[in-house]
């Protein structure tokens, strides 16, 4: 079972967040929190295993959904350096969910 697969069937808590930045497959995170529940993310960015992931929570079917997903190259010196792409993922999930919870 994947990481995506494990994830529980609500949004994730910052605590939640923090504890999958301190996993060894996770090179960094973007959350999108709800405006009306300051503690709980309904999208995410995840640079995971060397791709970036687009994830977004949907309250109608309890489950996230992958919006995109992209392998990457990293620069010479290891490190993930196309924060462009973030905000596109970014963008593409705010679009899935509407202005409903963000």
């Amino acid at each position: 079972m994947g990481l995506f697969d494990s994830l529980p069937a609500e949004p994730l808590s910052r605590a939640q967040i923090g504890r999958l930045e301190q996993m060894d497959a996770v090179g960094g995170t973007h959350a999108i929190y709800s405006q009306s529940e300051p503690d709980a993310a309904y999208g995410l960015v995840i640079l995971l295993n060397g791709s970036l992931r687009a994830w977004a929570y949907f309250d109608e079917q309890k489950e996230w959904d992958e919006i995109n997903a992209t392998p990457l190259e990293t620069s010479e010196d290891g490190e993930f350096d196309d924060h462009d792409l973030v905000e596109v993922f970014h963008d593409e999930i705010l679009a899935e969910l509407g202005a409903t919870k963000v």
